[in-house]
Parts: structure tokens; sequence; C-alpha cells
């Protein structure tokens, strides 16, 4: 099965829920806030859905309590998360 792992920047509390390429770097805009868990939830969701896979597939590797966390995404390569992000 094809996995990879990518980093991203997350910023909570944001307006709108948003997966962002900004060049390299995949920015996450998520409305939950950073409590318990919530955002990181939050982010594995939003993810996914802008990557047309199930949220079971997007996995926080690193960074739990940070901004900056690196994410296993399974059945997909890393080229292919760029292109999808960029399509959109």
């Amino acid at each position: 099965m094809k996995s990879c792992e990518i980093t991203i920047r997350v910023t909570p509390r944001s307006s709108c829920n948003a997966v962002e390429l900004h060049g390299d770097l995949i920015k996450v805009r998520i409305t939950s806030p950073p409590v318990d868990g919530e955002a990181n939830v939050s982010v594995c969701k939003t993810l996914a859905k802008a990557l047309r896979i199930g949220p079971s597939y997007v996995l926080i590797v690193k960074g739990n309590n940070s901004r900056i966390k690196t994410i296993q995404v399974q059945t997909l390569t890393q080229e292919d998360i760029f292109l999808l992000l960029s399509q959109t």
C-alpha cells in the first residue's frame, strides 16, 4: 500500500475549514479551537476531504500539540497529494 509523510502548518480558530498550497508548504485552516484534541480531529477530516480519501487514512505522527505537524497519508504518494491540492 502507498503511504507518505507530509509536513503541514495548522491555523486553528479560522473562519472556515480549508487546505491551501503555498509552494511546498501545505496550510490547513480549521474552525476548531486547539482544545482537547478537537483541532487534530478537524485537521484529519479537513485534509482527508481535500484529498478525497477517508479520514482514517490520515494520521498525525508528530506534533500533536504544535501548529507544525507531520501527517502520514495512506493510499497516496507525495506527488499525488500535491497534484490533488494544486487542482483545487
